[in-house]
């Protein structure tokens, strides 16, 4: 239940991929369904420990999901309006690895990243940053902060209590796989905010009430967030994780056009027709093409009502088989 009101894979379809709602409506469309998940996550990770297969089987789940929202994110990258309801998918995948890991405190500082750093992003789409209205750019730099892992912001709770417990447990390769993917989501929210700065803001300048100016500051109030662990207790390469992320995603943006050029070269000459496997191209494409078959009927078994059934029945059998 949790995993379907969060969005974690494979319960992610029924995310909204648009977004066309007034700024009010977006957030409230995303973030509900997953904030109801959280409020029942907090109940069982307080209540129940995790056996060490299951754990590292969400773990993989909540990575895909983040993987997911960063491909989506991506691909839309200069789509303003698709890319907040993407990375709330990534988001979430980062809050259920607090959760599951790190429990209460860090749940509670990625709920926290989740909501108000999104809320900030859906306002910033009839706020833009000029010099006329540089106080707007308050509340985007501490979203890019806290997504950022900086000291006294929920995401560096999130972050640092995810990375300690990794790391104590000798999990780098957990460590170097969500920092991989924290790039490019870290990337795709600088481009965002960057995009939303007005260089002709005389031009378009509208009247707008002082309520609705403070309006955009007040969920930058919310990002900040003091506790968690003492910084003597943090590992030092969760340090070292946090400062790679933030080092890398403003190198990736300044060659961000290179990166996407790359990518299409890659995938252009990764394509079958490319590939010198003439010999052995017709059985390969015959592969690929059952196997996705394959994949299409699983989806197809497991989507909607029917899935839940499917599932209720393989968790009935798992249950009887382990009780024998």
């Amino acid at each position: 239940t949790t995993m379907s009101q969060m969005g974690i894979l494979p319960f992610i379809g029924w995310r909204p991929q648009t977004t066309g709602w007034l700024p009010v409506d977006g957030p409230v469309l995303t973030l509900i369904p997953p904030l109801a998940g959280a409020g029942l996550l907090l109940r069982l990770v307080a209540a129940v420990n995790f056996a060490s297969g299951l754990i590292l089987l969400l773990t993989l789940f909540a990575l895909l999901s983040i993987l997911s929202g960063v491909r989506r994110a991506w691909t839309d990258l200069r789509s303003t309006a698709r890319l907040p309801a993407h990375l709330a998918l990534s988001l979430s995948g980062l809050t259920f690895l607090a959760a599951i890991w790190a429990r209460s405190e860090a749940l509670l500082a990625g709920v926290q990243l989740l909501v108000f750093s999104l809320t900030v992003l859906f306002l910033l789409e009839n706020h833009p940053i000029s010099r006329l209205h540089w106080w707007r750019a308050i509340a985007p730099v501490a979203a890019l902060l806290a997504l950022a892992g900086f000291p006294l912001t929920a995401g560096f709770i999130a972050l640092t209590s995810i990375y300690t417990v990794w790391l104590t447990n000798g999990l780098l390769v957990l460590v170097l796989a969500l920092v991989l993917l924290l790039l490019p989501l870290m990337t795709a929210v600088i481009i965002f905010v960057r995009d939303h700065i007005d260089n002709n803001p005389a031009a378009n300048r509208q009247n707008r009430s002082a309520i609705s100016e403070v309006a955009l500051l007040l969920p930058a109030t919310g990002l900040i967030m003091l506790g968690g662990l003492s910084w003597s207790a943090i590992h030092i390469a969760a340090w070292l994780a946090l400062l790679l992320t933030t080092a890398g995603a403003l190198l990736l943006v300044r060659f961000v056009g290179e990166v996407q050029e790359a990518i299409s070269t890659v995938d252009d000459a990764l394509s079958p027709d490319r590939l010198p496997l003439a010999r052995y191209g017709s059985i390969a494409q015959k592969f690929a093409r059952q196997v996705i078959f394959s994949l299409s009927e699983a989806a197809l078994i497991l989507e909607g009502d029917r899935g839940l059934l499917w599932l209720a029945l393989f968790l009935a059998v798992l249950l009887f088989a382990i009780s024998i």
